[in-house]
């Protein structure tokens, strides 16, 4: 029972992840079109994006998945800059 409701929540997150992916490209479209013009409309949308994230991982900092970046290597910590 519970393997069927842990699967019908990752459904269920997938669903919210395509429909926020079509949403948010909707409000970059508005958003061009208020400041006409798509480099500012980029800008604002990168930022707002960088201080959600920010704010994420301050909230989750006391969490469980905090302990997650201790448990991998060093190295790997900058892998998704470059």
């Amino acid at each position: 029972m519970q393997n069927i409701l842990m699967n019908l929540a990752f459904y269920l997150l997938v669903v919210a992840a395509g429909a926020s992916f079509s949403l948010q490209q909707a409000a970059n479209n508005h958003l061009r079109a208020e400041l006409l013009s798509p480099w500012w409309a980029g800008f604002i949308s990168y930022v707002g994006g960088s201080l959600a994230m920010l704010v994420m991982a301050l909230v989750c900092r006391g969490l469980a998945c905090h302990g997650i970046c201790f448990r991998v290597p060093a190295r790997f910590h900058g892998q998704a800059v470059f």
